[in-house]
């Protein structure tokens, strides 16, 4: 069946559903309550409003997208999420008896993200609402053996569930020296504020008449290291370039040290040794959905990837990237204090001046009448008051004009 839908119409549907058309956006609320089933409902337009009837915006769904897999499964599904149309969208849904008739390899997969997070050590605690969010934004992908599907110093933008095979974590010299200059760059202002040097601050590289391996090497550079050592020790420094870090199997999380440390590039390159299948979730979702609604397994990935950065600090002396980001991990994070907007600033220079106006016109004004001293001593008296009293105004008033 295809349904249209227009703006604000909100979909509660206990069908499988794909948007042919449009764009939607995915609601949920905090407390996963159960809200009666229907088939569209109209939503206020008023983002508090909005909060307050079907929670905060977690993602969008864009053509080709689907939504309702969860129904498929369960004969009475809890109400989880709430999709919201964006504009003028067509979708085909899809009922129970039809899925599976013709969804069958959707359905089985589907069964495997099931299986995979409830067994999972790291996702087994997380509510059922959640789980269903989290299974919906996972991707099935599968490396076969050899292929080196992460690079360091690429975009982290996706963090990955390891759930069956293995895989190599390599780390590029040249690279991790790269990331370590920029990484320390950025952080020597905050060194200078406080006065504290780290370990790795005073590290330097040793220099040998060996070339170093982690610098560049230029065709000049690499032929007279030939004539003086030979071919073999050219190849050996090009080999001594890349260092095994670690291994990575089932149960573990690539990209776990990046996410948590929220460093833009991977440190770490992965190369399979066996074909290797994972769970891909995007960095905007995992905040949405894990980090902002379950605390505890967030600190468990957080206490996952300081033991790998304790481990690879302690193991890695040439590599002082790691002990630079161990550093940091343990060092607390101070809360930046938001300051007041400048116009709130002026609204209370502002009531600050009425305040001081007020209160110098009750001590500086004269009665009307003064019984002890004549008409014309009160008189004047009372204008050298009203002259100090617009004085001092202007005198403020001037402070706070800038």
């Amino acid at each position: 069946m295809v349904l249209s839908l227009i703006l604000d119409d909100c979909l509660i549907h206990n069908s499988f559903g794909v948007i042919i058309k449009g764009a939607a956006s995915v609601h949920a609320r905090e407390d996963h309550g159960g809200a009666p089933q229907q088939d569209t409902v109209s939503i206020p337009r008023g983002q508090r409003e909005r909060v307050a009837m079907v929670g905060h915006e977690l993602r969008h769904i864009s053509a080709g997208g689907s939504f309702g897999e969860r129904a498929m499964l369960c004969e009475h599904p809890p109400y989880n999420v709430t999709v919201i149309a964006d504009e003028l969208i067509h979708v085909l849904l899809i009922d129970r008896t039809l899925y599976a008739r013709s969804f069958g390899a959707h359905k089985l997969e589907w069964e495997k993200k099931v299986e995979f997070v409830n067994q999972s050590p790291l996702l087994r605690h997380l509510t059922p609402a959640i789980q269903n969010l989290l299974m919906e934004n996972l991707k099935p992908r599968e490396i076969q053996f050899g292929n080196r599907f992460i690079k360091q110093g690429g975009v982290c933008n996706s963090l990955f569930f390891v759930c069956s095979g293995w895989g190599k974590v390599i780390a590029d010299l040249r690279i991790s020296r790269t990331q370590y200059e920029a990484m320390k760059a950025t952080s020597r202002s905050k060194e200078k504020s406080s006065g504290r040097k780290t370990i790795s601050c005073d590290r330097e590289y040793i220099h040998t008449k060996k070339l170093d391996p982690s610098r560049p090497l230029s065709v000049i550079n690499r032929r007279k290291y030939m004539q003086e050592f030979g071919y073999v020790a050219v190849e050996t420094l090009l080999r001594q370039r890349e260092v095994p870090v670690t291994t990575t199997g089932p149960n573990d999380v690539i990209g776990d040290i990046e996410v948590i440390m929220n460093f833009p590039t991977y440190c770490a390159s992965v190369e399979c040794i066996e074909t290797l299948h994972v769970y891909e979730l995007s960095k905007f979702d995992f905040y949405q959905i894990v980090n902002h609604r379950s605390t505890e397994t967030d600190d468990l990935l957080r206490n996952g990837a300081l033991a790998k950065l304790c481990f690879r600090a302690q193991r890695l002396k040439n590599i002082p990237l790691y002990t630079l980001l161990y550093e940091q991990a343990l060092t607390p994070v101070k809360e930046p204090t938001r300051k007041a907007s400048l116009w709130a600033q002026k609204a209370n220079q502002i009531r600050t001046i009425n305040k001081m106006v007020s209160s110098l016109s009750k001590i500086q004004r004269t009665p009307a009448v003064d019984k002890t001293n004549s008409s014309k001593e009160a008189e004047k008296r009372y204008k050298n008051g009203g002259d100090s009293l617009v004085k001092t105004t202007n005198e403020i008033t001037t402070l706070i004009t800038y």
